[in-house]
């Protein structure tokens, strides 16, 4: 995989720096982090004006581009009705309105007004005040008391009226939510009623429309005259004034995919490719602790505010997108909902912020966490407003120019250094207080397991697997385990950090310095072991997968175990669904003419002298160590696939000791416990060397190690 690429720290910004923090997940544990630093893949200015491409350039906008908006609703009706003997009669079509109240119903009016909201149907009513074109009218000439008109919201729903059948006899009296006005002037003046008394915000949530009554709530002999929608073309119709966000749900929310022909707004979009930590994706688990991190320049501009605001948002939907295909429909019209992560406010330019972190625990903020498990098409950011309309904009560095944003990815990596010569090896330990390193004298240290780690390389991984539930196979304070890391070629490290191709499975020489294998350093650690514990009486070193391909050629070629004899300490092996395996002999269970080579190092001992830390031992002092030592086998009953993810040559070599890897490690088993009797070693001699197949499990170490009869095998003493 290729190496991150690596961008200045925030410091070198020479404009104002945005940093969004997000704690992925809290650990118990002192943590070791990586740090990596990542730049847009894509980035791209999306605008609902022009939807079907995206601005791409050296800056990106955010604007909230006046998504509230005034609306005028107008009345699908209006009427008054009229008491005494005119209780049956409509007034629907008539050009005016009238209300008046009075003890003699002869004289009484009320007026009625329905309106449909489907206009501003799925928008915030922020307000809606109802706007009526109305005069005073004075009956008698004489100083009477300026009518007070009243509205309520009514009771029933607009559909339960008609405009050409309400009279006073059916007409509906029962309302809240009053709203009241004086009318003083005898001339027309349009006349304001409060929709935030009248609740118009609650009712336009409705399916259905709103009725509202006026009438004269105090006593006086002049009535109040107002124009209906029958006036039409004098400009003086009744309406209600609504103060609209389209840029908001009905309940007040952000609406990430507001209607695009309503306004300008402008959103920029970020995405980021996150293939190359893949292998370390699970230091984002439960159990340990990441952190993320998006730093942007730029500032406010175009505005007459003093202040700038940008809500930084994760995309939940799929990232496949690219700067040639982005669109407002693709971007924003296909992510309805997005998890909101931070908002940045006060935003200016000569400004620089620093947000705190966000426990990704929280609500929503297990987002960037969720992306990296489920989305390898990569992760996505959005800058967008939230916030009510300013017509503000605030410009944001692209990729393309010289203060490019970046994201800088924090992983928790092992915290320990064994140093060797011109490098160094890193390392996870822990007993069961927590992290310690294999240094840390002690005296209450009596048993070590040493776990090498799969294909994958998630050493961290592997040491919380051995360690889970270890109480319940009676691990005490006196038992430590201890996870090694073994880079490849292509793996973010830290400093002089030893690194190999995938040979490090089989004591290939590290890559950049070319002098030091992956099993000396295994020695090395048993060796520091030996030194600090003086308590030590047992080792295990157990490895799975590509752990199990070292640990099987390992326990033949180190020279551990005698020297840890000397201080009565046992050492013990368990290869664990190991893909292939160095055979003492030339025999295999499939013919072999084929595959002149078949018998070489890696596979065999034809030319182990090639190998400088094999070719230490002579082959009858391999065969030997093959025969006699502790060496346990195990394989999960369903392990039925050939060899390791990132190693899956399947040359002739491989292909002739089987055709998955619990049949190789039986085949193997079986013609080594058959040239152990050949050797002239007793049955009873050999007859350890046997596969053990752990039932209902398949290659997944976390079902391989937490079968009882494993456990057993990691953390009893090495000669039970």
């Amino acid at each position: 995989m290729p190496r991150p690429r690596f961008v200045p720290r925030a410091s070198a910004f020479a404009a104002c720096a945005f940093a969004l923090t997000a704690a992925l997940s809290a650990g118990a544990r002192a943590q070791f982090m990586h740090t990596l630093y990542f730049h847009p893949v894509d980035d791209i200015t999306v605008s609902s004006q022009s939807p079907q491409s995206g601005f791409d350039g050296p800056v990106m906008s955010v604007k909230d581009g006046g998504l509230r908006e005034t609306v005028s609703i107008y009345p699908r009706k209006d009427a008054f009705v009229r008491g005494g003997s005119h209780a049956t009669s409509n007034f629907g079509t008539a050009s005016t309105m009238m209300s008046k109240r009075s003890d003699n119903l002869e004289f009484a009016r009320e007026s009625y007004l329905g309106f449909n909201l489907s206009a501003v149907a799925g928008a915030f009513i922020d307000d809606a005040d109802l706007m009526a074109y109305c005069k005073r009218v004075d009956q008698s000439g004489a100083s009477n008391p300026s009518p007070v008109i009243l509205v309520n919201t009514l009771f029933t729903n607009g559909e339960s009226w008609s405009e050409t059948g309400l009279t006073w006899n059916n007409r509906y009296t029962w309302g809240w939510n009053s709203a009241t006005r004086t009318v003083t002037s005898n001339a027309y003046a349009w006349q304001r009623f409060s929709g935030t008394e009248l609740n118009v915000r609650t009712r336009a949530n409705q399916p259905d429309d709103m009725a509202l009554r006026m009438i004269v709530d105090n006593v006086t002999l002049d009535h109040v005259e107002c124009h209906t929608r029958e006036a039409s073309g004098t400009g003086t119709d009744p309406h209600l004034s609504a103060a609209v966000d389209w840029g908001r749900h009905p309940d007040g929310s952000f609406n990430p995919a507001p209607p695009q022909a309503k306004s300008d707004h402008v959103r920029s979009f970020l995405k980021f490719d996150l293939s190359s930590i893949a292998t370390y994706r699970d230091s984002f688990g439960d159990d340990d602790a990441g952190t993320a991190r998006l730093v942007f320049s730029g500032g406010a501009a175009l505005s007459s505010e003093p202040n700038g605001r940008i809500d930084v948002w994760g995309r939940s939907a799929t990232n496949a997108w690219s700067e040639e295909s982005a669109s407002w429909p693709l971007l924003v019209g296909t992510d309805p909902n997005p998890i909101k992560l931070v908002d940045i406010d006060g935003i200016t330019t000569a400004a620089r912020f620093y947000i705190p972190a966000i426990p990704m625990s929280s609500s929503g903020n297990t987002w960037f966490e969720t992306q990296m498990a489920d989305h390898p098409d990569g992760v996505t950011f959005m800058l967008a407003h939230e916030t009510d309309a300013s017509n503000q904009t605030v410009l944001v560095q692209s990729s393309e120019s010289d203060l490019r944003p970046y994201l800088e990815v924090r992983i928790e990596m092992c915290p320990y250094t064994l140093s060797h010569h011109s490098g160094a090896l890193r390392y996870c330990a822990r007993d069961i207080g927590g992290n310690r390193a294999v240094d840390t004298p002690g005296a209450d240290i009596e048993r070590a397991v040493i776990v090498i780690h799969g294909s994958g390389r998630d050493a961290n991984r592997f040491l919380d697997v051995v360690w889970n539930d270890a109480d319940a196979f009676g691990v005490d304070d006196t038992t430590m385990v201890i996870a090694p890391l073994f880079n490849q070629e292509g793996d973010f490290r830290l400093g002089d950090t030893f690194y190999w191709s995938g040979n490090w499975r089989w004591a290939g020489l590290d890559i950049e310095f070319g002098e030091v294998t992956s099993y000396e350093l295994i020695d090395e650690l048993i060796e520091e072991l030996l030194e600090h514990q003086p308590n030590l009486t047992d080792v295990t070193v157990v490895g799975h997968s590509a752990g199990g391909q070292l640990v099987t050629r390992y326990a033949a070629a180190t020279t551990m175990p005698e020297v840890a004899a000397f201080k009565q300490v046992d050492i013990k092996f368990i290869v664990s669904a190991a893909g292939t395996f160095m055979y003492p002999t030339e025999e295999r269970s499939v013919p072999t003419t084929e595959c002149p080579t078949f018998d070489h190092f890696r596979f065999g001992l034809v030319d182990h002298e090639s190998n400088p830390y094999m070719g230490a031992r002579t082959k009858d002092e391999l065969r030997t160590a093959l025969f006699e030592r502790n060496i346990e086998y195990i394989v999960g009953e369903h392990d039925d696939q050939p060899g390791d993810e990132d190693w899956q040559e399947e040359n002739c070599e491989e292909t002739v000791q089987g055709l998955d890897r619990k049949s190789r490690m039986q085949d193997f088993t079986a013609h080594t416990q058959q040239a152990c009797r050949d050797s002239g070693r007793s049955a009873a001699q050999c007859a350890h060397i046997e596969t053990t197949v752990v039932a209902d499990c398949d290659h997944t170490p976390n079902c391989l190690f937490n079968n009882t009869t494993v456990r057993r095998l990691m953390f009893t003493d090495s000669n039970n």
